[in-house]
């Protein structure tokens, strides 16, 4: 039976199915589903606030509100769109050899970054889908349907901003007078441009951004968006090692046809390249996920490398490939250290344990955010502050979200006890760890429960006396870690 895109879709489409509510959400899941639950006016409020452009939230919030709010409805937008970019990615690469766009199909269903993204409720499933969509509409010398994509892409992801301008010129090379008539379609994107102007400002603030250091960091997306490793320290680099000699050994393979490739090998890697003279001559911007769409691409190079490649070489792609794509795969779905924290335990013991005059008091957003809908039953507050928080929202957000109504000092609240959260991670502020730190001085500790401790993140649960002390408790009651960021 020959693989048509449509079958490759279909196994995609299962694969992603299969392990879609088996994680719980993560904190960039958790805001889409605080928008996802919003008002329409306060999702787009609380959007305008954001980082992001509003196409995914909307799609989201629409499946939300027809299938309700667990987490596959929630996934399910990014699982389809994953589905897509194994259909598309085929169609592209069969246009250059039929065996290299089934290998490419296959290859986009089962590595782990594929997968990853496809089970995740954010935008970059999405993102990838819609460039595809573009540089297939190029190839077939569609300039409608490429200007159209690149402006969805466009309210998908600001950072569309780097691969749009390489498929718009492929389309004007390609389509000629076509691709200037349809430029209108251009204009579908001014209503939009102020936003995300502002928007880029936060991104460029964002504490969420990795130093670029080495040429090697910057390549790291080829291991990132294909092989993924979740699991051992030693397999990083390995897998990334592999990534390279790989993507080498597809260019070599592929060299009497570099020319058709160009516009494959611009999305592969002008966008990391970029982010990389950007970092070093201004600030960091590199944001590995931005780059899912480059690796996604690289895949399809990988197979028609393979199929082009001679005996030799292809044997040595092989060997290179099989063992630590089977590694990578494993290390996903097996490996413990890859699993995401499920704090369903300490939600029961706050539930379990409650008592009238209790109350939830957050040491910051990051907590809020996460587990407001767990605790909705029960009142909640959140320490005060307009900035310098780990996973920090704009005010135009937390006023969207009604987060902004939780704000209260512990002291005028007069809870009997307070249930304190505490999660630290390398990019907890100051300010989370410091307050935390003053509370624990200023009230008694009743009990105290690391639900996770990890490389990422220190999580703490602890019960406080609502009465202050009178006499400072000094550090006698440590219960959080001394981990300060720098």
């Amino acid at each position: 039976m020959r693989l048509s895109p449509q079958w490759l879709f279909a196994i995609g489409l299962l694969i992603r199915l299969a392990g879609l509510r088996s994680e719980p959400l993560w904190y960039d899941e958790a805001f889409t589903r605080l928008v996802s639950q919003a008002s329409p006016m306060r999702a787009l409020a609380a959007i305008a606030g954001d980082v992001h452009p509003p196409l995914y939230y909307l799609a989201s919030w629409l499946v939300v509100h027809v299938a309700g709010p667990g987490t596959g409805a929630l996934r399910m937008v990014s699982c389809i769109c994953s589905a897509g970019v194994v259909a598309m990615v085929a169609r592209i690469m069969t246009r250059h050899d039929r065996r290299a766009g089934i290998l490419a199909g296959l290859l986009a269903a089962v590595l782990p970054a594929q997968i990853y993204y496809g089970q995740e409720a954010r935008m970059y499933a999405m993102l990838s889908l819609l460039l595809l969509i573009a540089i297939d509409a190029v190839a077939s010398k569609h300039s409608l349907r490429c200007w159209l994509a690149c402006v969805l892409a466009l309210y998908t992801h600001n950072m569309a901003g780097l691969y749009v301008p390489i498929i718009l010129l492929s389309c004007f090379l390609t389509c000629k007078g076509q691709a200037i008539k349809k430029a209108w379609v251009g204009l579908a994107y001014v209503p939009w441009a102020p936003v995300a102007l502002e928007q880029l400002r936060g991104v460029v603030a964002g504490y969420w951004v990795t130093p670029t250091g080495s040429i090697g960091s910057a390549l790291y997306f080829m291991s990132y968006g294909t092989f993924f490793n979740r699991g051992w320290d030693w397999l990083q680099w390995h897998s990334v090692i592999a990534a390279i000699a790989l993507t080498g050994l597809a260019i070599l393979a592929n060299r009497k046809a570099l020319i058709s490739l160009l516009p494959a090998m611009a999305i592969s890697f002008v966008p990391s390249a970029v982010l990389y003279a950007i970092s070093k001559v201004w600030q960091s911007v590199t944001v590995d996920r931005v780059l899912v769409p480059s690796a996604t691409m690289l895949i399809g190079l990988w197979a028609l490398g393979w199929v082009r490649a001679g005996r030799t070489t292809r044997q040595w792609m092989g060997a290179i490939f099989v063992p630590v794509a089977i590694l990578n795969i494993g290390s996903f779905y097996f490996h413990e250290s890859s699993r995401r924290t499920d704090y369903q335990a300490w939600i029961s013991i706050i539930h379990d344990q409650w008592q009238p005059g209790d109350v939830v008091y957050h040491n910051s957003l990051d907590t809020v955010v996460l587990f407001y809908n767990e605790l909705s039953d029960l009142p909640q507050y959140d320490i005060i502050s307009d900035s310098d928080l780990a996973q920090s929202l704009t005010r135009q957000t937390k006023d969207a979200l009604r987060i902004t109504m939780m704000e209260s000092d512990l002291d005028i609240i007069g809870a009997k006890r307070v249930w304190l959260l505490y999660r630290d991670t390398p990019v907890t502020s100051n300010l989370e760890t410091s307050e935390t730190k003053a509370l624990l001085k200023k009230y008694s500790i009743i009990n105290c429960w690391v639900v996770s401790s990890s490389i990422y993140d220190d999580f703490i649960l602890i019960l406080l006396d609502g009465t202050p002390n009178q006499v400072d408790q000094g550090d006698s009651q440590k219960c959080i870690p001394d981990r300060v960021p720098e």
